[in-house]
């Protein structure tokens, strides 16, 4: 998000694309999450641009965080401040302590977790 865009309020609404973690597999890039992600990306984005009442942007971290670290922490920051305000409401799959990182990152591996895993001390 740049300053001035709005999180609600285009009369069609906003779809931002963020990542592609379906494309692993194992912890590995995956041929066939590949190959299942770039048609549904441009289904999404072809959909999008046909409306004039919808919007469809994507919004790639690994891009933007190196180049353009100023933005990064500009959107770190309004992300922090909706959740803060209870704008946002993150899937968490579960909640695990600290000292269980290990099984964290099996699960990840696995692709067996739905939503996000929270690691707390």
């Amino acid at each position: 998000m740049r300053r001035g865009d709005q999180v609600t309020g285009d009369p069609g609404g906003r779809l931002v694309m963020i990542g592609n973690y379906n494309t692993l597999s194992r912890g590995k890039k995956s041929r066939r999450g590949w190959l299942e992600w770039w048609p549904a990306t441009v289904v999404v984005w072809v959909w999008g641009t046909l409306s004039s009442r919808r919007r469809v942007m994507g919004y790639r971290v690994q891009k933007l965080r190196i180049p353009h670290q100023d933005w990064f922490r500009e959107d770190f920051q309004v992300l922090l401040e909706l959740l803060r305000q209870g704008k946002i409401h993150p899937v968490v799959a579960e909640r695990l302590p600290l000292s269980d990182a290990r099984r964290a990152h099996e699960l990840l591996e696995k692709t067996a977790a739905t939503g996000k895993l929270v690691l707390v001390p």
